[in-house]
């Protein structure tokens, strides 16, 4: 919870949606690089499908303008969730556990 505070509204001044902001942690810690010498190309590809997939729903990925829309956080939590266990290939565990906690969806989910 504390990593993803400062994302609600589009990190406080209305820019790139705080849901969307925490797809991308998540992305970053499944496909994300180990040192400053690794890949950082595989994870920002699977961010790119992840954004062009929430810009053809919703034709932003701004706060202000997703707001204007009146397009609710808790659904842009929710379809998020959907992208990012579809793109990644798997499903994020939803049990309990005691680390790696991001609250994406409606719910608490635990990626393991």
């Amino acid at each position: 919870m504390r990593l993803c505070t400062t994302l609600g509204g589009g990190c406080g001044y209305g820019g790139l949606c705080g849901v969307m902001s925490a797809a991308a942690l998540i992305i970053g810690l499944e496909k994300g690089r180990d040192d400053s010498t690794g890949d950082k190309m595989e994870s920002r590809e699977y961010f790119k499908k992840y954004i062009e997939i929430m810009l053809e729903k919703y034709g932003e990925d701004q706060c202000r303008e997703l707001k204007a829309k009146e397009i609710p956080c808790p659904e842009l939590m929710d379809v998020s969730y959907e992208v990012v266990t579809s793109i990644l290939g798997k499903e994020i565990n939803k049990e309990p556990a005691k680390s790696k906690r991001v609250l994406l969806g409606s719910d608490l989910k635990i990626l393991k």
